[in-house]
């Protein structure tokens, strides 16, 4: 059977609570992603606002500069010294407003991408959990296995981060601490399930072998 990883409480207790504990962070991260989804939009959509906005305040600032032109007395020099001005200040503009725009695309872009990670994490995770869940309370191997499968390749690309940031990275102590603790949390989990998976290969077991003797003492 292999040591015990549970000081007091079943290893079918203690299973359940892991899957419990999932089914929270995958809430957590769903809400978190959508949160994060309406930010990234919001941010995209900012300049393509802002254009609005400034394409209406121009038109009401053309009127009311057109307005009071019209009142001056005609003048050539003076004209040409207006109409030269404001073309170099609306090209300044515009090129300072396409800068920031392509910024805050980028920007929403990312966040973006990341709530679309965050989201397909929570869901994976959620629907993982209902079946850790599932097969503890039914004490069904299989569901258990798959849990433990795919959350053990889950866990190999934060292995490698967590040694990218010791090594060259260069990460701040902090986060290699919380990074450390959280390998290590996962890997506790992961031994908790395997162990109540052997358990009840062996219930299995027992159960086929006592079958098993039961059939041959009734052809006996």
């Amino acid at each position: 059977m292999g040591c015990h990883p549970c000081c007091c409480g079943s290893l079918e207790t203690w299973t359940k609570v892991i899957a419990i504990l999932q089914i929270i962070k995958a809430s957590i991260s769903l809400l978190d992603g959508v949160i994060i989804l309406a930010l990234g939009g919001l941010v995209a959509a900012a300049p393509s606002l802002a254009n609005l906005n400034a394409t209406m305040t121009r038109g009401g600032g053309m009127i009311s500069n057109s307005h009071f032109l019209t009142t001056l007395p005609p003048n050539n020099s003076l004209s040409h010294f207006t109409s030269g001005f404001n073309t170099s200040s609306t090209n300044h503009t515009v090129a300072k407003e396409s800068d920031s725009a392509h910024v805050l695309h980028s920007i929403g872009a990312i966040l973006i991408a990341v709530s679309i990670y965050t989201i397909l994490e929570g869901l994976v995770t959620l629907i993982l959990s209902i079946i850790l869940y599932n097969g503890a309370s039914n004490r069904i191997v299989g569901k258990c296995r798959v849990w433990l499968i795919v959350q053990f390749i889950l866990m190999l690309p934060g292995i490698l981060f967590f040694l990218a940031g010791l090594t060259f990275l260069n990460l701040d102590e902090v986060t290699n601490i919380i990074g450390g603790v959280d390998l290590v949390f996962n890997a506790y989990c992961l031994w908790i399930v395997y162990a109540f998976i052997s358990e009840l290969r062996g219930e299995n077991l027992a159960h086929r072998i006592g079958l098993g003797q039961a059939y041959h003492e009734q052809k006996v």
